[in-house]
């Protein structure tokens, strides 16, 4: 299973919430159970508005800019998390970032 929000996009759009919530547990480094509740609640989410698949790819900016805030705020709307489950989730897609954006430049 490829560990990426491109990942967890396809299989949210491919209504495949389980497979949506273990690509989720990876990157938000939570179980696969909370991962597939977060996957639940993205997927609502979009039904709702669907321009929210939009709104939810700031996540990375967010990071990338470091913005602490803002990227809080994204993980509860997008995923429901809050609190140290949320700030866990953060440094987990943070360290995922660094890394992702050092192998980009070599």
């Amino acid at each position: 299973v490829v560990i990426s929000f491109q990942s967890f996009a396809e299989r949210v759009l491919a209504n495949d919430v389980d497979g949506a919530g273990i690509v989720l547990a990876g990157l938000l480094d939570v179980s696969q159970n909370r991962g597939r509740e977060c996957a639940r609640r993205f997927q609502e989410q979009l039904a709702e508005r669907p321009q929210f698949l939009q709104k939810a790819m700031t996540l990375r900016s967010e990071l990338a800019a470091g913005s602490v805030n803002g990227a809080l705020l994204l993980l509860w709307e997008c995923f429901g998390l809050q609190g140290l489950e949320s700030i866990a989730a953060l440094q987990s897609l943070k360290t995922r970032l660094g890394g992702e954006m050092a192998n980009s430049t070599t």
